[in-house]
């Protein structure tokens, strides 16, 4: 990788302010977070479904979301400049966080209402910026459409991943980085690209140190949760920078970047779906998506004989090789290597899915099958 452009650049030394700033905010607000939300009741209390045995604090997502805005408006201000996109990433980050904040201290709201307004919000944004559009066909209606299954199906991956301490948070940092490393080598890239990824690296950047600030707090033991807040603010940053970063300009290394740094989430998400159904816990695909239960990826690593800690460190360990997929991708940036790191994701995937399938059937603890549904983008 070329960091020639860190050394000769404005953008070098904001990148190195911007990420210890993101990093120690979080590291700082998230115990001020978790202390006003025991004092005003707002805890996640356990249930037969829950991972933790006492009444634990929410709203880490905001303090995430703290840092984020923080680090991002230093850094935008040491740099001298901006992007159009800034006020769309927080008007629309700060909605969902909203949503999700809602929906935590309600104890639940319709899952429709939910999809209605991450559709609506879509929408609007894509009203508000034109870049935010999935741009791989000639019918933008079909393009639209594209964007809105990416966005919402990319927040409830990261909503359903959220069912083990550590797991979302440490993805979502992996996947970020992902995404700075391979903005980088764009801009490497003179001839091919604008300067457009300096403001999406630093974004990336941004939202890397603000979960690395979090999760000591939630990782191995824990202390406060992100929530539904919390995985809806991330998940829909995730999903913006799929659609909006410059990652190519090959149109296949351009789809498949983001698809490999979020494939894991992605899969995770495909397969309990599908294996609810295959294993006839479920009748239909809306009652596959909506039940409950503790049948994801990190809690068939359990069954096989993990602990939950290790669970997690695998899944992380199986992210942290799909993104180094993406850079290599961007780095090569064609199209026989595009299909080469894809076959190998998949296969990776595959392998992990087979794993756990044969694991999980030696396991000894059972998994906590609940009949009654669970809305959809609502965490495990």
């Amino acid at each position: 990788m070329d960091f020639g452009f860190l050394a000769h650049s404005t953008w070098g030394w904001v990148y190195g302010l911007v990420f210890p700033t993101a990093f120690l905010t979080a590291l700082v607000v998230t115990p001020l977070v978790g202390s006003y939300a025991r004092r005003i009741g707002f805890l996640d209390v356990p249930n037969q479904r829950a991972s933790h045995a006492s009444p634990t604090p929410l709203g880490g997502g905001a303090a995430i979301a703290i840092a984020f805005l923080v680090s991002v408006h230093l850094g935008i201000f040491q740099a001298g400049s901006s992007d159009v996109s800034l006020p769309l990433i927080i008007f629309g980050g700060l909605v969902v966080l909203t949503l999700g904040l809602v929906d935590d201290f309600m104890g639940g709201i319709p899952a429709t209402l939910k999809l209605a307004a991450l559709f609506a919000l879509t929408l609007l944004l894509w009203r508000m910026d034109s870049r935010l559009i999935i741009k791989i066909t000639p019918w933008v209606w079909f393009n639209v459409t594209l964007t809105l299954l990416w966005i919402v199906g990319v927040t409830s991956a990261i909503n359903a991943i959220d069912n083990m301490n550590g797991l979302s948070v440490g993805f979502v940092a992996i996947a970020a980085l992902a995404y700075f490393a391979v903005a980088i080598e764009t801009l490497a890239d003179r001839e091919n690209f604008t300067l457009l990824n300096r403001f999406w690296a630093l974004v990336s950047l941004a939202l890397c140190g603000s979960c690395l600030g979090f999760l000591p707090y939630n990782f191995p033991r824990g202390r406060i949760f992100i929530g539904d807040g919390g995985s809806f603010f991330l998940g829909f940053n995730l999903a913006v920078l799929g659609v909006m970063g410059e990652w190519s300009h090959l149109s296949s290394a351009r789809a498949t970047i983001p698809l490999l740094i979020l494939a894991l989430p992605i899969f995770d998400l495909a397969f309990t779906v599908f294996t609810r159904h295959r294993e006839g816990v479920t009748r239909t695909l809306v009652e596959a998506i909506q039940h409950c239960a503790r049948d994801h990826l990190s809690h068939r690593l359990v069954d096989a004989g993990l602990s939950k800690a290790q669970a997690v460190l695998v899944l992380h360990a199986v992210a942290a090789v799909l993104a180094l997929s993406a850079v290599e991708v961007a780095k090569s940036d064609t199209l026989s290597s595009t299909c080469l790191h894809l076959t190998q994701a998949g296969t990776v995937l595959v392998i992990l899915g087979v794993l756990i399938k044969v694991g999980g059937t030696k396991g000894t603890q059972p998994r906590g099958e609940i009949p009654t549904g669970t809305p959809p983008l609502e965490g495990d």
